[in-house]
Parts: structure tokens; C-alpha cells; sequence
């Protein structure tokens, strides 16, 4: 998260730095307390992934939420599906 955030040479990067989209609160950057906000992630054996609740802001505790992968990549995938339409010209 922190990397692709701040790091140029992250394979994510363009994606997330290069528009803006950063941490949002300082202690975010230390484990410990994403770990104290986030809590652990459940560990019945799916895989989770962090998700912005809105995609336009970073990541802070108010705006992320651990999300059942396949679950993740339908409401990303809708996202997607919703930018772009919003995009074509009328």
C-alpha cells in the first residue's frame, strides 16, 4: 500500500502516486498502527484485500476496509465500468 503510493518505480505506482492518491494520515505509514486501525485480517483461508471506500481520496482509516477478494474486484471492477462511461462523449 505504501509502496505503490510512494514509490515511482512500483509497478502500481501511475496508478495511485502519480495521480495523488497517498496516505492520509502520517501514522498510517508506520505497521503498527494501520495494524491497530485496520485490526488483523480474518483468517479463514480467503484472501482480503484493502479497499477504498471512495476512490478519489487516500488511504486513512475512515476511507479503507478489508474486503473478500473476489468481492474487491467486482466493486473495482464496476468502478471502472462507471468512470469509463462517465467519460464518453454525448
Amino acid at each position: 500500500m505504501i509502496s505503490r503510493c510512494t514509490n515511482s518505480n512500483h509497478t502500481n505506482y501511475a496508478r495511485y502516486g502519480g495521480p495523488g492518491i497517498g496516505i492520509e494520515d502520517p501514522r498510517q505509514s508506520k505497521f503498527e498502527n494501520f495494524l491497530a486501525d485496520m485490526g488483523p485480517k480474518p483468517s479463514d483461508g480467503r484472501r482480503y484485500d484493502i479497499h477504498r471506500l471512495d476512490d478519489s481520496r487516500g488511504y486513512c482509516k475512515e476511507n479503507y476496509e478489508c474486503l473478500e477478494h473476489n468481492e474487491h474486484a467486482r466493486l473495482h471492477g464496476l468502478s471502472q465500468k462507471l468512470k469509463a462511461a462517465m467519460e464518453v462523449p454525448v
